[in-house]
């Protein structure tokens, strides 16, 4: 285990419990503990009740639905490293371990994923102007990107504090953690790694976000204008510009 607390956060569903069940003895034994956030759960399910689990529902603390992943990052210690994860993601037994290891090299000082977005602007339809990086694809360096995907993000919680029941967005998690990043001027890169190190879980559920997304994408349109609005635009290539000199600067400083 790291010197630093290891905690993550989940949020799930009543007809992903099958997932969870799946998901929780791969995570647990990688983490020192989990914040899971249940949406409109009934009952806490068994997989769950387990000393290593903090339990939120949202019968007691609102509608967050996805966002509800992040609710427990106001208890976690400032030197912890605080992990987004979802339920329907393979993660492999060493995945913990390696991003905190890998975040170490940049010194702690930035926000790190495996699935990763780009926006090109400006900004017409969000939709159009998002350049995704799958989590299954390999990637044989590190590469800056302007969102991170919150099934796979690690990054110190004294880093960035905020609150989720603030956000004016719900299931949009990805640009709203953007958001709260790109306001403190926090890089986001993902990590270089194998072909399908980490994946969907092949009995997943249909993405119904995406779906949604596909029919209307306005509010994520808004929402992407702001952030180019508050981060600029700025160069992201390895090679050039800010991701080259704060990456060679971090990682000096740690000694890499």
């Amino acid at each position: 285990m790291s010197a630093r607390p290891l905690i993550a956060g989940m949020a799930t569903m009543p007809r992903r419990a099958g997932l969870l069940r799946a998901a929780l003895p791969v995570v647990l034994p990688q983490v020192d503990h989990l914040h899971l956030f249940l949406d409109r759960f009934d009952e806490i399910p068994e997989a769950a009740r387990d000393a290593k689990v903090t339990i939120y529902r949202s019968q007691d603390h609102g509608d967050l639905r996805a966002n509800g992943k992040l609710l427990g990052l106001a208890a976690a210690p400032a030197d912890a490293i605080y992990f987004t994860m979802d339920d329907d993601i393979a993660y492999p037994t060493n995945y913990v371990a390696r991003m905190a290891a890998h975040l170490a090299r940049y010194d702690h000082r930035i926000a790190l994923g495996v699935h990763g977005l780009t926006l090109t602007a400006p900004i017409t339809r969000y939709l159009e102007c998002r350049r995704s990086t799958p989590r299954s694809k390999p990637l044989r360096v590190d590469r800056a990107v302007h969102f991170l995907g919150t099934d796979t993000v690690a990054f110190p919680a004294g880093l960035a504090r905020f609150d989720v029941r603030t956000w004016s967005a719900f299931n949009m998690v990805d640009l709203m953690f953007g958001l709260e990043l790109a306001e403190r001027k926090i890089p986001r890169v993902i990590i270089s790694r194998k072909r399908r190190w980490v994946h969907d879980v092949e009995s997943a559920d249909g993405d119904s976000i995406f779906a949604q997304l596909k029919k209307d994408d306005t509010r994520q349109t808004e929402l992407a204008k702001r952030f180019i609005a508050l981060d600029g635009e700025r160069p992201l290539e390895p090679d050039g510009g800010w991701f080259a000199r704060a990456g060679a600067t971090l990682r000096e400083r740690a000694g890499v």
